[in-house]
């Protein structure tokens, strides 16, 4: 009779908790959109990235923007998860390497945000490398590929890494220009 008492005591306390803890983290600073000069400004963003950890259950894409005060991530759906400058802790971009096919832009946040039904403190941005496997000239599986044709699918996987990584480095240093602006400093660290 006591231990059960003591346990619903506990469930309660608990939900309590999480429902302060949800209060706060609603109260951060809400991100501001960008507003846009006619033609002299236009909105920077990444097309085609997966969020990790995801929103729902499978794999998330949207595209990353970057906004007055901080980035937003928009799904395909329209969700959207908003991270603010001043919520950044330390953010780095990781190239894609011959070894890797993904290029990473990670942000680890002061403050825990939710994304889904999680709190999370590290959120990654990341995109593949891979040319498509199959190329239209190969269809059905019974042309087998000679040494020149994997090495131009290798020479274009080699420029797609190339690009990506080009892509975001210099999507990286539009954060810290952006962040620099608001007079909230983010340095992405850059190996």
């Amino acid at each position: 009779m006591a231990s059960k008492k003591i346990k619903e005591l506990q469930k309660i306390q608990k939900n309590q908790e999480t429902a302060s803890e949800v209060k706060l983290l609603h109260t951060e600073t809400k991100l501001e959109e960008l507003i846009m000069a006619p033609r002299s400004q236009r909105k920077e963003a990444l097309e085609g990235l997966v969020i990790r950890p995801n929103l729902t259950g499978k794999k998330t894409i949207g595209n990353l923007e970057i906004q007055q005060n901080g980035v937003r991530f928009v799904t395909q759906k329209g969700q959207k998860v908003d991270v603010c400058f001043s919520n950044i802790k330390h953010c780095f971009f990781q190239p894609c390497t011959p070894e890797e096919i993904i290029v990473i832009i990670h942000f680890h946040l002061k403050q825990a945000i939710l994304i889904g039904n999680k709190k999370v403190n590290d959120i990654q941005f990341f995109k593949e490398s891979c040319v498509a496997a199959e190329d239209i000239n190969f269809k059905g599986g019974r042309h087998k590929m000679n040494d020149i044709d994997e090495l131009e699918q290798e020479d274009r996987e080699r420029q797609q890494k190339k690009r990506l990584n080009t892509r975001f480095l210099n999507y990286s240093k539009l954060i810290e220009q952006a962040a620099e602006a608001n007079k909230t400093p983010v340095e992405v660290d850059i190996p």
